[in-house]
């Protein structure tokens, strides 16, 4: 769990502390140009990201094309937050596996 400002990162969630609003999210590692990024992922659609107050949303859903899109926040390697955010991406992803490898003995 991370808090930075007004805004609570959570392993499941994005809530701000003020308002009260948050969204489910799920966290993802990737590269885009050539630098390493957490993207921030709503689970949900509509402007979830942009009530909880994070920057810098997109959302390139288009209606007339029929092309629906959930939110999504990308963080940089130079972002102060991305240490943070990389340790919960990873967290996810280690307990993700876990939860594969059960499913897998299972059967």
């Amino acid at each position: 769990m991370l808090t930075v400002g007004k805004i609570k990162f959570n392993l499941y969630s994005v809530k701000n502390t003020e308002t009260k609003e948050s969204a489910r999210v799920s966290y993802q590692l990737a590269n885009r140009h050539g630098k390493n990024i957490v993207i921030i992922m709503a689970k949900d659609f509509g402007r979830g990201l942009e009530k909880v107050g994070l920057k810098n949303v997109r959302n390139d859903t288009d209606i007339m094309m029929d092309f629906y899109q959930k939110d999504s926040v990308f963080i940089y390697e130079d972002d102060p937050v991305y240490g943070w955010l990389l340790d919960i991406a990873r967290e996810l992803h280690r307990k993700r596996l876990i939860r594969l490898e059960a499913k897998r003995s299972r059967k």
